[in-house]
């Protein structure tokens, strides 16, 4: 073997043994026959000859021989299964297990390769992510039963979406006011160019509020309290925005 093989094995090897995730070899019956550090760190299990078995919990070990084992033998390979670890120390680690099958020159099953996964910051995510989706279900439902009328638009000033409330102001249903111009559908045409020049500045990054007329649906004119705020994503390119628009018509014949 030249000299530059052997830096390539050495290099090969080093990789193995100082990889980030757990690696390791285990005979059919689950002995471990090779593992690299990080597997020992997880597991608690270090060195060869040690059984798997020992760093999986009672039930842990039978749905490995019932359930994982079988499946291993049948397609070749398993990914991302669920697995708890119990270390020496008595806690327990939350791990993904992903395998497959080594196979002898005969072809038959000779091992098998696992690698482990810590998933506890995973959950933490996935748990998290669980709960701002029922936070954000929350307010969509806040926004669909709002009083004032909330409405998302595109860059070009086109309904993306339309609430009760909308609908209850202008009187057009949300399937209606879907993919419409807002200008057209609710402003008279001597007011498009405030409209405009208000989405010029939602483009520059601004807020902006303004009381402006209105018309509904039967013609009749209303007195708007109008609030739009731009959605931006890096580098700063309006996405869409929302109007939050509220009937001050009665309020100002009371003034």
């Amino acid at each position: 073997m030249n000299h530059n093989s052997e830096s390539d094995l050495d290099q090969r090897e080093d990789l193995l043994e100082s990889a980030p995730c757990a690696l390791a070899v285990l005979s059919m019956d689950g002995t471990i026959e090779w593992s690299n550090a990080a597997f020992q760190s997880i597991s608690g299990l270090r060195g060869s000859g040690l059984s798997f078995f020992g760093a999986l919990t009672r039930g842990g070990t039978i749905f490995y021989e019932t359930q994982l084992l079988p499946v291993i033998l049948l397609r070749g390979s398993i990914k991302e299964v669920a697995l708890d670890l119990v270390r020496n120390d008595g806690n327990s680690v939350a791990v993904f297990l992903s395998a497959n099958l080594r196979r002898a020159g005969n072809r038959t099953p000779a091992g098998i390769r696992i690698a482990l996964f810590e998933a506890t910051e995973r959950q933490l995510y996935e748990r998290d992510l669980l709960d701002a989706r029922k936070s954000a279900e929350q307010l969509a439902d806040v926004v669909r039963r709002a009083l004032d009328a909330i409405v998302t638009l595109s860059p070009e000033g086109r309904v993306l979406a339309w609430n009760s409330g909308a609908e209850q102001t202008f009187g057009y249903l949300a399937e209606e006011a879907s993919g419409r111009l807002l200008t057209e559908l609710v402003f008279p045409q001597d007011l498009h160019h405030d409209i405009r020049n208000a989405v010029r500045q939602l483009h520059a990054g601004n807020d902006v509020s303004l009381e402006i007329e209105g018309i509904h649906r039967d013609g009749r004119s209303l007195d708007l309290s109008l609030r739009l705020t731009p959605h931006l994503e890096p580098p700063g390119v309006l996405v869409a925005f929302s109007a939050i628009i509220r009937d001050i018509t009665s309020r100002r014949a009371a003034e």
